[in-house]
């Protein structure tokens, strides 16, 4: 089998070496390879084999991978932790079973409120209850040359005068710019949202750096990128490399030239034979 290759030198090639030409598609220890592997049809015969259980354990680690097995492993909790640091705005004192990200947002919101950031009116009872416009907004209250204008009373007694000086304290220096209130996204200068800089952070902050940065070609199959990847990481199922996960083989040496040991880099690189292929 050759990819790019003239069927002239792969039958050249294998009649060299000795052996079969193999064709497209066909299986693998039981999965199927060469097909349109990026079609979820394709995928079907591999499912159908697996045992259900096999499939819950997938699922498990799939779901332990993004929502942890606690509060401190989660991938949303690591992600959150790299934009504001460990003492972010998750709490990270109450503890469940199973996580989700929705239910470390409903957390992160119950921190923040503990921390202070919490609405007006929760924070200034005594004048919400003064105020007769209940769903005035701070622009509009913040339009008028006094805080009292929509009151039904002037503030009185310790407890409504003490509040009222905290707020027009706290909104002394505010200043509002002439548009809508909207989330602001700090990770993109445009303020906006997007996949790429939530990729770009977790790429940067969370996952660990390789030694050798990837290359993908993008002229070439996906399946020859992955191939050519695992070569370069010697992940390969070589005779070297099966020996050393245990596998019981009769022999580590090139069944091609028998001279040395059947590594990744013999394979593709040393060995006379594929040499001459």
């Amino acid at each position: 089998m050759g990819i790019g290759v003239s069927s002239n030198v792969v039958e050249s090639a294998a009649s060299l070496i000795g052996c079969s030409i193999l064709t497209t598609p066909f299986n693998y220890l039981g999965v199927k390879v060469g097909g349109n592997m990026s079609r979820i049809s394709s995928w079907d015969e591999v499912i159908s084999k697996v045992p259900k259980g096999v499939l819950n354990i997938l699922e498990s680690i799939r779901r332990n991978f993004f929502y942890g097995f606690d509060d401190d492993t989660s991938l949303w909790t690591r992600f959150i932790k790299a934009i504001f640091g460990n003492k972010g705005a998750l709490d990270t004192c109450k503890r469940m079973s199973r996580r989700s990200p929705w239910i470390d947002v409903i957390h992160a919101i119950h921190s923040l409120q503990s921390k202070g950031e919490v609405a007006l009116k929760d924070l200034y009872k005594r004048l919400y209850a003064l105020e007769m416009c209940k769903s005035i907004s701070v622009a509009e209250k913040m339009g008028h040359s006094s805080l009292v204008h929509s009151f039904r009373r002037m503030p009185r007694g310790d407890v409504e005068q003490d509040h009222y000086d905290s707020l027009c304290l706290k909104v002394a220096d505010l200043v509002l710019p002439n548009m809508s209130d909207r989330w602001s996204w700090s990770l993109e200068g445009s303020c906006e949202f997007s996949v790429k800089s939530s990729r770009i952070l977790i790429d940067e902050k969370i996952l660990p750096k390789a030694e050798v940065p990837t290359r993908w070609i993008n002229v070439v199959p996906i399946k020859v990128n992955i191939h050519a990847w695992r070569v370069c990481l010697d992940k390969l199922p070589a005779r070297v490399n099966l020996s050393l996960r245990g596998v019981d083989i009769p022999s580590i040496f090139c069944p091609l030239c028998n001279t040395a040991m059947e590594s990744t880099s013999h394979i593709f690189f040393s060995c006379p034979l594929t040499r001459q292929v």
